[in-house]
């Protein structure tokens, strides 16, 4: 690559630029497979410039998280980011402007509290109150405070674009923590988004009452974990949704653990799982064989070294090892279709043994290659992220973390360059449910794309008590995994009798791009035989 001319009269090639943390204009980045891959797969990114209203960079960040979401609702994926620089601590939301350039919410992130953390997965959005728009859950050491912190901020608006007002309930009474993860899912189905919290060798329940309070639920029989993460899915398709955690237990030894969800409250550890048990750990479920089951990759630390595996779900509550990939630890995971042939391909970014690594593995359909970013440097205590920010149909990537070499912190986004088509997919059609007392079946026909097959896509359910309103069910907070996964029913339970629901469905493929929402139907959860309609 040629040199550039800094300010100096000096001259610097990209890959110094890069361990300085500087960018240099239209800085291509080509995935070059190291596997012999076809040209054709090749896929070109350009690292951003100056994507701080074209006029600067993104705070750099050291042991923090990522989370993408739409936090005022302009139907622009915006980003929260939190770490520390070089001694002081951040906590900042950065407002997508929708011209591919964002806006640093200064306004917004006043009421933050700024932590860190060594797990990228610290921080989640979610509609905690189901008022419609997303609310921030972030937990981590507070340096202003001189303790661990967990920190959950209301969303009060106004929606429809610009800053918001970030309003900080506390902990509500929920354990401070570091060093752990964030997880929002519906645990017993009732609409309402509740929360796992882990850290500090704990991991507790907090379910949700959809106007903002939680209660702990302390025989939800998790085991607790510290430098490690935990992630949701209804890996056995019976309509509650599981946890899969990894870290350091109590012992000191790394650990790897897959919880079952009764339906009452409580979860079983599934004795049936055989993965590796990993410490300083990250861990992502996704579909990457588009079967409609939800498979995972995990990563970390184990006694002989770093590992990072992907595992396939064999449909009858067992697991298999399909790829053992380079191995990373203290550093994220992130699954999604970067070259749009309806495979979800995965990043990896962490510290090795050789060193910190920036990795992307192209799923071929019948295994993983690895493709390298040329000019790229690895990070250590990342977080990481897909995204298709500029709204283009192709997922960009956000990446934030340590370049030991050069001592430097950097968040970066990379722009995808892609050419190739992507479509949405069809809205779904079939809108039906049934009723049984106040429990409410809803269910749907599957939906088609150009790229990904009908296994391979997912739903978001929205449900509400008048036309257009997710007060009763949200959508998944960030554009990525419908809240149903691959599902093509879901079951409300307990209801309020004699009210009447309004709900609709869309279909998102493995680009996160999604169809329309259906046709709303509507449905009364009244003594009668018939109780649905669809809305013209």
């Amino acid at each position: 690559m040629s040199a550039t001319p800094l300010p100096d009269g000096t001259t610097i090639t990209p890959q110094r630029a890069a361990r300085r943390g500087l960018i240099l204009t239209l800085s291509t980045i080509a995935l070059i497979s190291t596997a012999g891959v076809n040209a054709a797969f090749s896929q070109a990114f350009t690292l951003v410039e100056n994507p701080v209203a074209g006029t600067s960079n993104f705070l750099g960040m050291d042991s923090g998280c990522i989370a993408w979401g739409d936090y005022n609702g302009d139907g622009l994926l915006d980003f929260f980011t939190c770490g520390y620089n070089d001694g002081p601590t951040y906590a900042e939301l950065y407002r997508n402007n929708g011209d591919g350039t964002f806006t640093e919410d200064t306004a917004a992130s006043a009421n933050l509290i700024p932590v860190t953390s060594t797990s990228s997965y610290s921080c989640a959005w979610g509609d905690i109150d189901n008022d419609g728009d997303l609310d921030l859950i972030s937990t981590g050491n507070a340096q202003s405070l001189s303790q661990s912190i967990t920190r959950v901020y209301r969303n009060d608006g106004p929606a429809g674009g610009g800053s918001v007002t970030m309003t900080s309930l506390g902990n509500l009474g929920m354990t401070n923590i570091t060093n752990g993860s964030v997880v929002v899912f519906d645990h017993n189905n009732d609409g309402n988004l509740d929360l796992l919290i882990s850290g500090l060798y704990t991991m507790n329940l907090y379910q949700g009452d959809g106007a903002g309070a939680f209660t702990h639920l302390p025989t939800a029989g998790f085991n607790g974990t510290s430098w490690g993460a935990a992630a949701a899915a209804d890996y056995d398709r019976d309509g509650n949704t599981d946890i899969l955690a990894v870290g350091m237990a109590p012992s000191s030894t790394p650990s790897a653990s897959l919880y079952r969800n009764n339906g009452d409250g409580t979860f079983t550890a599934n004795s049936s799982l055989a993965a590796t048990p990993v410490s300083f750990a990250t861990a992502a479920w996704a579909d990457y064989d588009n079967d409609g089951w939800p498979d995972f990759a995990l990563a970390g630390q184990t006694p002989t070294g770093q590992t990072t595996q992907v595992y396939r779900n064999a449909q009858d509550g067992t697991f298999s090892l399909v790829a053992t990939l380079a191995g990373i630890s203290f550093g994220s995971l992130a699954w999604g279709d970067y070259d749009n042939d309806g495979l979800l391909d995965l990043a990896v970014s962490g510290n090795s043994n050789a060193g910190n690594q920036f990795l992307v593995y192209r799923n071929t359909g019948a295994g993983f290659s690895e493709v390298t970013p040329s000019g790229l440097i690895g990070l250590r205590t990342t977080g990481l992220g897909w995204a298709d920010y500029d709204s283009d149909g192709h997922l960009d990537l956000l990446i934030n973390g340590v370049d030991d070499a050069a001592n430097l912190k950097v968040t970066r986004i990379y722009r995808n360059n892609s050419t190739a088509p992507n479509t949405a997919p069809s809205a779904p059609t079939g809108l039906s449910s049934s009723i049984n007392g106040l429990d409410v079946t809803f269910t749907w026909n599957a939906a088609t794309d150009d790229n990904t097959p009908q296994a391979g896509l997912t739903y978001n359910l929205r449900i509400g008590t008048s036309t257009g309103i997710t007060d009763v069910l949200v959508p998944a907070p960030d554009g990525k995994t419908g809240n149903q996964e691959a599902k093509l029913t879901h079951t409300i339970r307990n209801l309020t009798h004699g009210e009447i629901y309004y709900w609709s469905v869309q279909a998102i493929d493995t680009t996160f791009k999604a169809s329309p929402y259906s046709a709303e139907a509507i449905t009364a959860t009244v003594p009668v035989t018939v109780s649905t309609w669809t809305v013209e």
